[in-house]
């Protein structure tokens, strides 16, 4: 089973995301911050990462320039209530994946993240990795 990590979400998000995903096969396993997610990204492969702006010990960055030492590399989505251009461009300029405003849409929320894994299949079928171990 493939594995999304949320980093920084409040409940809200973190049940929506969960009963989402949870209906298309995914796991959803959870971080309060950077420190927290990078050792959950040191030990587990994921699919994505759906990362709160802001966060206790740092912000969405942090963890984007955590993930280049992740193989294959899980897609960085951010989520933030205060979700605008400017985010969504800074995010997809420096690699981030998307941006998604919360409180999620429930048909947004879906399809984004089920894009980001695609892409993740995607860059281990290419690499010649098994599906299985390109999540």
């Amino acid at each position: 089973m493939e594995s999304i990590l949320a980093v920084g979400l409040g409940e809200a998000e973190r049940i929506s995301l969960g009963s989402t995903l949870m209906a298309h096969g995914l796991e959803v396993q959870t971080a309060a911050g950077c420190l927290s997610a990078f050792q959950q990204l040191r030990h587990r492969r994921f699919a994505a990462v759906v990362c709160e702006s802001t966060l206790v010990d740092g912000d969405w960055r942090a963890v984007l320039a955590h993930l280049d030492l992740c193989e294959p590399q899980p897609r960085l989505i951010v989520a933030s209530r205060l979700a605008d251009a400017c985010l969504w461009a800074e995010v997809l300029n420096l690699g981030g994946f998307d941006v998604l405003s919360t409180p999620f849409q429930r048909e947004d929320l879906a399809r984004t993240v089920l894009h980001a894994v695609l892409h993740v299949r995607f860059q281990g079928e290419r690499s010649g990795l098994p599906k299985s171990a390109a999540a």
